[in-house]
């Protein structure tokens, strides 16, 4: 069995016990990684970072808009562990900010016949809920006071 399949049975048998046995979970997602393609995300965003950095004034807006309206995960609206789990959908903020980079191409994909095509997400699963969900996520908090009291020191 490749890596790939053990990652598909692993997503497929999470979600089968999430959805068949507990049933009562409306917020879950699970995706399986091909973590050699990290390099390539990574590299996406360091120029994504430094393209921010050169002109923070311009970038401001549109990461704010962006954060506002990307896909979140975690805190199930509970203002007191909403911040604690603040992720967002990497590839859906890469869309929202797509003005501010040099490179078009958002983090992880390679472009493909069908526009972009993500390489470092191999299979993913998610409930309704979370459609338009892409499997790789980012921690992003929605104010610095949540990220500075979060960050590992």
């Amino acid at each position: 069995m490749t890596g790939d399949q053990v990652g598909r049975q692993v997503v497929d048998f999470f979600m089968y016990f999430l959805r068949e046995v507990i049933g009562d979970q409306d917020v879950y997602t699970l995706a399986a990684m091909d973590l050699s393609q990290a390099a390539g995300v990574i590299s996406a965003l360091e120029q994504f970072t430094t393209a921010a950095n050169a002109n923070p004034e311009a970038a401001l807006s549109p990461i704010a808009d962006a954060r506002n309206n990307v896909i979140s995960y975690g805190g199930f609206n509970d203002p007191q562990l909403q911040d604690i789990f603040s992720s967002v959908d990497l590839y859906s903020l890469a869309e929202l900010t797509s003005s501010i980079s040099t490179d078009p191409t958002p983090p992880g994909c390679r472009p493909g016949r069908d526009g972009c095509r993500q390489v470092l997400v191999i299979y993913e699963d998610h409930v309704e809920a979370l459609n338009g969900t892409n499997g790789l996520s980012i921690f992003f908090p929605a104010h610095v006071q949540a990220f500075q009291s979060c960050r590992i020191q």
